[in-house]
Protein backbone atom coordinates (compact mmCIF):
# COMPACT_ATOMS: atom_id res chain seq x y z
CA UNK A 1 0.00 0.00 0.00
CA UNK A 2 3.25 2.42 0.47
CA UNK A 3 4.18 2.22 -2.95
CA UNK A 4 0.83 3.61 -4.13
CA UNK A 5 1.49 6.37 -1.69
CA UNK A 6 5.04 6.97 -3.50
CA UNK A 7 3.68 6.27 -6.22
CA UNK A 8 1.06 8.82 -6.54
CA UNK A 9 3.42 11.51 -4.50
CA UNK A 10 5.89 10.65 -7.82
CA UNK A 11 2.84 11.21 -10.28
CA UNK A 12 2.02 14.97 -8.99
CA UNK A 13 5.66 15.63 -8.59
CA UNK A 14 6.27 14.51 -12.05
CA UNK A 15 3.28 17.02 -13.87
CA UNK A 16 3.97 20.43 -11.64
CA UNK A 17 5.54 22.21 -14.47
CA UNK A 18 8.45 24.34 -14.40
CA UNK A 19 8.30 28.18 -15.25
CA UNK A 20 10.37 30.86 -16.63
CA UNK A 21 9.32 34.40 -16.28
CA UNK A 22 11.21 36.92 -18.16
CA UNK A 23 10.04 41.02 -18.17
CA UNK A 24 11.23 44.15 -19.02
CA UNK A 25 9.76 47.30 -18.56
CA UNK A 26 10.21 51.15 -16.70
CA UNK A 27 11.78 49.66 -14.18
CA UNK A 28 13.94 47.06 -15.76
CA UNK A 29 14.48 43.82 -16.21
CA UNK A 30 12.90 40.58 -13.73
CA UNK A 31 13.80 36.86 -14.09
CA UNK A 32 11.62 34.42 -12.04
CA UNK A 33 12.08 30.49 -12.10
CA UNK A 34 9.18 28.60 -10.67
CA UNK A 35 8.56 24.96 -9.88
CA UNK A 36 4.40 25.12 -9.87
CA UNK A 37 4.11 27.98 -7.33
CA UNK A 38 7.69 27.72 -5.53
CA UNK A 39 10.05 30.71 -6.39
CA UNK A 40 13.17 28.70 -7.36
CA UNK A 41 15.09 32.25 -8.65
CA UNK A 42 14.75 35.42 -9.09
CA UNK A 43 17.28 38.07 -10.67
CA UNK A 44 17.25 40.80 -9.72
CA UNK A 45 17.61 39.39 -6.37
CA UNK A 46 17.75 41.20 -2.64
CA UNK A 47 20.93 43.51 -2.61
CA UNK A 48 23.32 42.43 0.12
CA UNK A 49 25.72 44.93 1.90
CA UNK A 50 28.87 43.24 1.89
CA UNK A 51 31.91 44.97 3.86
CA UNK A 52 34.37 42.39 2.97
CA UNK A 53 37.06 43.37 0.24
CA UNK A 54 36.55 41.13 -2.52
CA UNK A 55 39.42 39.23 -3.94
CA UNK A 56 41.54 40.34 -6.59
CA UNK A 57 40.47 38.24 -10.17
CA UNK A 58 43.51 36.54 -11.94
CA UNK A 59 43.69 37.68 -15.19
CA UNK A 60 43.33 34.28 -18.24
CA UNK A 61 47.19 34.39 -18.73
CA UNK A 62 47.60 33.61 -14.60
CA UNK A 63 44.88 30.90 -14.94
CA UNK A 64 45.17 27.60 -16.30
CA UNK A 65 42.91 25.90 -18.36
CA UNK A 66 41.93 22.86 -19.88
CA UNK A 67 42.02 21.51 -23.23
CA UNK A 68 39.95 22.30 -26.03
CA UNK A 69 39.93 18.90 -27.37
CA UNK A 70 38.04 17.89 -24.04
CA UNK A 71 35.90 20.43 -24.22
CA UNK A 72 34.18 19.88 -28.02
CA UNK A 73 32.16 16.58 -26.77
CA UNK A 74 30.66 18.04 -23.63
CA UNK A 75 29.46 21.40 -25.68
CA UNK A 76 28.31 19.03 -28.49
CA UNK A 77 26.12 17.04 -25.48
CA UNK A 78 24.76 20.57 -24.13
CA UNK A 79 23.97 21.98 -27.65
CA UNK A 80 21.94 18.72 -27.97
CA UNK A 81 19.95 19.36 -24.38
CA UNK A 82 19.57 22.86 -25.21
CA UNK A 83 18.05 21.50 -28.35
CA UNK A 84 15.84 18.91 -27.43
CA UNK A 85 15.21 21.84 -24.57
CA UNK A 86 13.64 24.11 -26.84
CA UNK A 87 11.43 21.60 -28.60
CA UNK A 88 9.88 20.91 -25.51
CA UNK A 89 8.85 24.35 -24.30
CA UNK A 90 6.27 26.16 -24.82
CA UNK A 91 6.72 30.13 -24.75
CA UNK A 92 4.11 32.54 -24.47
CA UNK A 93 5.26 36.10 -25.66
CA UNK A 94 4.17 40.11 -25.11
CA UNK A 95 5.63 42.93 -26.67
CA UNK A 96 4.06 45.87 -26.85
CA UNK A 97 7.03 49.28 -28.03
CA UNK A 98 5.45 52.94 -28.06
CA UNK A 99 7.54 54.53 -30.60
CA UNK A 100 7.93 58.45 -29.56
CA UNK A 101 8.65 61.01 -32.03
CA UNK A 102 7.43 64.86 -32.83
CA UNK A 103 8.10 63.86 -36.83
CA UNK A 104 4.98 62.12 -38.65
CA UNK A 105 6.84 61.41 -41.36
CA UNK A 106 10.18 59.86 -39.26
CA UNK A 107 7.65 58.10 -37.40
CA UNK A 108 5.68 56.14 -39.75
CA UNK A 109 8.99 55.56 -41.41
CA UNK A 110 10.25 54.07 -37.91
CA UNK A 111 6.70 52.33 -37.38
CA UNK A 112 7.33 50.22 -40.58
CA UNK A 113 10.83 49.56 -40.13
CA UNK A 114 10.02 48.28 -36.63
CA UNK A 115 7.21 45.72 -38.19
CA UNK A 116 9.09 44.31 -41.00
CA UNK A 117 11.95 43.24 -38.23
CA UNK A 118 9.12 42.08 -36.10
CA UNK A 119 7.44 40.26 -39.05
CA UNK A 120 11.34 39.06 -39.97
CA UNK A 121 12.16 37.62 -36.53
CA UNK A 122 8.52 35.85 -35.43
CA UNK A 123 9.08 33.09 -38.03
CA UNK A 124 12.38 32.49 -36.68
CA UNK A 125 11.15 32.06 -33.04
CA UNK A 126 8.02 30.19 -34.25
CA UNK A 127 10.80 27.65 -36.25
CA UNK A 128 12.58 27.43 -32.77
CA UNK A 129 10.39 27.62 -30.42
CA UNK A 130 6.60 26.09 -30.07
CA UNK A 131 5.03 29.75 -29.35
CA UNK A 132 1.48 29.27 -27.68
CA UNK A 133 0.04 33.08 -27.57
CA UNK A 134 2.14 35.87 -28.79
CA UNK A 135 0.75 39.76 -28.66
CA UNK A 136 2.51 41.91 -30.01
CA UNK A 137 1.93 45.92 -30.34
CA UNK A 138 3.20 48.56 -31.86
CA UNK A 139 1.84 51.81 -31.79
CA UNK A 140 2.80 55.40 -31.79
CA UNK A 141 3.11 58.45 -29.68
CA UNK A 142 3.78 62.17 -30.60
CA UNK A 143 3.64 63.48 -27.50
CA UNK A 144 6.27 60.79 -26.02
CA UNK A 145 9.70 62.09 -25.30
CA UNK A 146 11.42 58.90 -26.06
CA UNK A 147 10.55 55.00 -27.16
CA UNK A 148 9.33 52.63 -24.57
CA UNK A 149 9.33 48.69 -24.36
CA UNK A 150 7.63 46.52 -22.48
CA UNK A 151 8.39 42.87 -22.97
CA UNK A 152 6.96 39.47 -21.12
CA UNK A 153 8.06 36.10 -22.22
CA UNK A 154 7.01 32.94 -20.14
CA UNK A 155 8.16 29.64 -20.48
CA UNK A 156 7.15 25.95 -19.24
CA UNK A 157 7.94 22.87 -19.55
CA UNK A 158 6.56 20.31 -17.63
CA UNK A 159 9.05 18.29 -15.01
CA UNK A 160 8.84 15.27 -15.82
CA UNK A 161 9.72 16.05 -19.88
CA UNK A 162 12.75 17.47 -18.47
CA UNK A 163 13.68 15.03 -15.95
CA UNK A 164 13.49 13.05 -19.49
CA UNK A 165 15.57 15.16 -21.08
CA UNK A 166 17.77 15.64 -18.43
CA UNK A 167 18.40 11.86 -17.76
CA UNK A 168 19.06 11.09 -21.52
CA UNK A 169 22.10 14.26 -21.91
CA UNK A 170 23.06 13.19 -18.07
CA UNK A 171 24.04 9.37 -19.06
CA UNK A 172 25.32 10.55 -22.07
CA UNK A 173 27.57 12.91 -20.60
CA UNK A 174 28.52 10.20 -17.71
CA UNK A 175 29.45 7.81 -20.48
CA UNK A 176 31.70 10.19 -22.16
CA UNK A 177 33.48 11.65 -18.54
CA UNK A 178 34.33 8.22 -17.39
CA UNK A 179 35.49 7.69 -21.30
CA UNK A 180 37.97 10.09 -20.83
CA UNK A 181 39.17 9.05 -17.33
CA UNK A 182 39.96 6.17 -18.52
CA UNK A 183 41.97 7.32 -21.41
CA UNK A 184 43.71 9.48 -18.74
CA UNK A 185 44.76 6.86 -17.01
CA UNK A 186 45.86 4.51 -19.67
CA UNK A 187 47.81 7.54 -20.72
CA UNK A 188 49.51 7.36 -17.41
CA UNK A 189 50.56 4.31 -17.00
CA UNK A 190 52.18 4.21 -20.77
CA UNK A 191 54.21 6.50 -19.51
Amino acid sequence: MWWLIILGILLFVAFVPFFAHFSYDESGYRFRVLWGIIPIKRLPGKKRQNNKEKPKKKTLSETSGGKLSELIPIVKIGCGFLNALRKKMKLKLELRVLMAGDDPCDLAINYGRAWAATGSLIPLLEESFIIKKRKIQIDCDFGAEETLVKANLRAHIATWKLIGIAAKYGFRLLKHYTKSMKSKESGVENE
